[in-house]
């Protein structure tokens, strides 16, 4: 299925795929975006509130199936061809298939036992939940196989037919939040069965409990990572609103939408660096960092353009954005961009640690920060409402960059040190240029 690098030589492929990786989280985040907006015009403010729910649901699940079927291939995979890449595939993609079952079947009871205005949005979500989450483990195929562009075109296509069948529900009258759910679902089992198609394999849902088994010692840091993370935000939110107002939340959440787009970039940067570097098993210990420095300054530079646009966002421009939120908002965007900056910079860090297979560290490192996220938030709600929070969360991004660091310096010792050449005859066939 892969391609060897042409004539362009590597640094062009590189450049290609990491461009073609960017636009495909664009494209795929732009869609579930614009959808978002089209269906908070189109229906009633109860409606939306059930589509939203849904939509989280979803957004979780993806995220934890990612993880849990998908981030083992591109670990492990992406420096294997042929017979052993189509099996892994298959196994994977069947993997995300079997996963979607049983939420799936959760929210069909949940949907019939709640009824209302929330039950036939669980039950239109569960339908479409399968051709989703199989959607994304394509994705995550092709970035294993080095063809982000095959990514990019599939969630392009996703787009367009999602597009096409939304407008269509909204031409007929007045849809509902099941309508646009079900335009969304469908659109997604559209770019699914093309998947196949590019692909050229069937998934093997038959293999799932073989692939889930084979990769727990992986999986069950990634997914551990994600809950540990996510909860601590989400609880220092909930505390933060609880002792600072629903106000101070809003704030915070305000920032986090202007910061949206770095989330993009990181997520790209993540799904093109991971399998370049696994792929590559010679980049060890000082090329491994100098690799982890350009993917962190690779990142870390549109960050700081994009956190300078903010900081100079007219104040016109910024309430058309926010509305009423943005007077809460400006006040703290200098903590917030800065941040949001430090932050990202430990992106190259966890890529390393991650293509280096070392996922027991990157679990311990979040589970450090988890409660430094609950501490700093909270600490600086205390101290300076709004605004100290913003630096408390500041400081924590700072923080868990830093630790990032430096345990990627231990990492890439150790694997140095564990490192043999002959190992790389017998990674995919690739070696390192003559050269080095």
């Amino acid at each position: 299925m892969r391609r060897r690098p042409g004539r362009g030589g590597v640094t062009a492929v590189l450049a290609r795929r990491a461009g073609w990786s960017t636009a495909d989280q664009v494209i795929s985040s732009l869609s579930n975006f614009a959808l978002s907006l089209l269906v908070a015009r189109q229906v009633s403010v109860r409606e939306f509130g059930a589509f939203a729910l849904a939509f989280a649901m979803y957004g979780y699940l993806v995220m934890v199936s990612r993880l849990l079927v998908s981030q083992p291939l591109l670990v492990r995979f992406s420096s294997v061809e042929g017979a052993e890449f189509t099996r892994a595939a298959r196994q994977s993609t069947g993997a995300a298939v079997a996963f979607a079952l049983a939420p799936a079947a959760c929210m069909l009871l949940a949907g019939a036992v709640v009824g209302g205005t929330v039950g036939p949005t669980l039950v239109a979500t569960a339908v479409a939940l399968p051709g989703l989450l199989l959607q994304d483990a394509w994705r995550m195929v092709f970035f294993a196989d080095g063809r982000p562009r095959v990514a990019a075109a599939n969630d392009a296509a996703w787009g367009v037919v999602q597009l096409a069948l939304v407008l269509a529900v909204s031409a007929a009258g007045p849809g509902s939040a099941v309508d646009y759910l079900l335009a969304w679902g469908l659109a997604g089992w559209v770019a699914a069965v093309l998947g196949v198609a590019q692909a050229g394999i069937v998934p093997a849902p038959r293999a799932a409990w073989r692939w889930l088994v084979a990769h727990w010692d992986l999986s069950r840091y990634f997914v551990s990572e994600l809950v540990a993370i996510n909860g601590a935000t989400q609880l220092m939110l909930v505390l933060v609103a609880a002792v600072g107002g629903l106000a101070v939340a809003g704030a915070l959440r305000g920032a986090q939408v202007l910061t949206g787009p770095v989330q993009v970039l990181m997520l790209s940067g993540t799904a093109f660096a991971v399998p370049e570097l696994a792929r590559r098993p010679w980049i060890v210990g000082r090329r491994l960092l100098r690799a982890g420095v350009g993917i962190s300054a690779a990142v870390v530079a549109p960050a700081a353009a994009w956190g300078a646009v903010l900081l100079l966002l007219p104040d016109g421009l910024g309430r058309q954005l926010l509305g009423d939120t943005w007077a809460a908002v400006d006040p703290i965007l200098v903590p917030t961009v800065a941040g949001m900056v430090l932050g990202v910079a430990g992106l190259g860090a966890a890529c390393g640690i991650y293509a280096a297979k070392r996922p027991r560290v990157l679990f311990w490192l979040q589970l450090a920060a988890a409660p430094a996220y609950l501490v700093g938030g909270v600490t600086g709600v205390l101290v300076g409402g709004a605004f100290g929070a913003a630096v408390g969360i500041a400081l924590t991004h700072t923080f868990a960059a830093a630790v990032s660091w430096i345990r990627f310096v231990v990492v890439a010792r150790l694997v140095a040190e564990t490192h043999r050449p002959a190992d790389d005859a017998t990674a995919g066939g690739h070696g390192p240029p003559a050269a080095s």
